[in-house]
């Protein structure tokens, strides 16, 4: 991709943005021809690489590699979200997910921090899919109800919602004499694998006296099955929602085909009602579509506010799905002469990951360079990159500092 010279921006001393010449894209075949091109210094900045796995490895070569890790600050409102298809195409399993009660038995019987503990190692809450603590739209109800474990009390829930009569090697059936069957269909290659939490899911749902089986799938493949075909049973995804709520409300409202993975058919109907994919929603599902209509309408910031409470208050209610814990931050690569980028990202569709961040301002610093800094522009680049060191809130992080151009 070649400079644009007569791109719009110019920086504090009026010189030409983009400071950068060119921009070349590589395509690996694989992640690990990826990793070994970073790991070698021959990728200058990519915040879409895959680096937790692998996090020693990195830092053990930073110098050798020439490279920084730097912190991408997840955006999601939960890392292992659950999402239970309740319109799914078996009648069997849809009247199964739909029953409110028996997703909350699930929630119960949930160890959140064990698998913190296991999968993480980390400092993490467990908490539900809602906005983050730091949000203006964060409920403690949304975030927190359900999530106490106890593998009893998720067995009284199961009995009471219909399923308390099992067979002769203890499944549990449903009213019509079925054993509970279904599978937690996932990803593997993302940050923190889902695999193992899904896994671990599995064995403890199994106490319940449920079959719980696990597939990982490509993402092109998961896509199909899921937002394609609605062929799912449960997928297990990080989901959006934590800061940029009103914007990415795919968690609360079933809208969204790429976040409302419990009812993929009403998020069709929501954008296309004749959709042959589309089927119409609950009340209550379409009673959050008119909210957020009146949103979408407006711009009146305490309207706003208020008619997303009144989303949140329907989907505390319908509790359409579950989650573990709250994401854990990333990190972003970038070569050690690869200047004038914040400390701190946000990692988002909606920030568009990196784009306010100005990388118009971007700068590569050659070797043996003799020509000053204009000071006017190392006082800018000092006052940025503090706000960026200090700062843990998105939306302070639309700020970029400016450094000498690139030639």
């Amino acid at each position: 991709m070649e400079r644009n010279p007569y791109y719009w921006k110019i920086d504090t001393e009026y010189n030409q943005l983009p400071y950068i010449d060119r921009v070349n894209f590589t395509i690996y075949s694989t992640n690990e021809e990826l990793k070994l091109a970073a790991l070698a210094g021959q990728i200058d900045m990519q915040h879409e690489l895959s680096i937790i796995p692998y996090y020693d490895e990195y830092v053990a070569n930073m110098e050798e590699g020439e490279y920084d890790l730097h912190t991408l600050i997840n955006t999601n409102s939960n890392d292992l979200a659950i999402h239970l298809n309740i319109v799914h195409e078996n009648p069997i399993l849809r009247a199964v997910f739909s029953n409110k009660t028996f997703r909350i038995a699930l929630s119960h019987a949930i160890n959140r921090t064990e698998i913190i503990e296991q999968v993480y190692g980390l400092d993490l809450e467990p908490i539900q899919p809602a906005p983050r603590r730091e949000s203006p739209y964060y409920r403690d109800l949304l975030a927190t109800q359900y999530t106490e474990f106890n593998l009893t009390y998720a067995n009284e829930l199961l009995d009471a919602a219909g399923y308390n009569e099992r067979d002769t090697e203890g499944y549990r059936l449903t009213p019509e004499g079925h054993r509970i069957n279904f599978t937690i269909t996932v990803t593997s290659h993302w940050d923190y694998d889902p695999l193992n939490g899904s896994l671990m899911l599995s064995e403890y749902w199994d106490e319940l006296g449920l079959i719980v089986n696990v597939e990982d799938l490509s993402r092109s493949e998961r896509d199909s099955k899921i937002i394609g075909l609605n062929q799912h049973d449960v997928t297990v995804h990080g989901t959006k929602g934590g800061y940029y709520v009103v914007r990415e409300a795919g968690p609360y409202i079933p809208f969204d085909k790429y976040n409302s993975f419990f009812a993929i058919p009403w998020a069709y109907w929501y954008m296309n009602s004749s959709d042959s994919r589309a089927e119409e929603p609950s009340s209550a599902a379409q009673e959050q579509m008119l909210l957020y209509n009146q949103i979408l309408a407006s711009n009146n910031v305490e309207k706003i506010v208020a008619l997303m409470n009144q989303i949140f208050v329907i989907a505390e209610e319908e509790f359409y799905i579950m989650g573990i814990c709250t994401p854990p931050d990333l990190y972003f690569i970038k070569k050690t002469n690869f200047l004038n980028v914040p400390l701190v990202i946000p990692r988002s569709w909606s920030y568009a990951t990196p784009g306010p961040t100005n990388p118009c301002q971007y700068y590569i610093e050659q070797q043996n360079e003799s020509q000053e800094i204009p000071k006017a522009i190392v006082n800018n680049k000092q006052l940025n990159d503090n706000v960026h060191q200090n700062s843990k809130n998105p939306q302070d992080y639309l700020i970029c500092s400016v450094v000498r151009r690139f030639r």
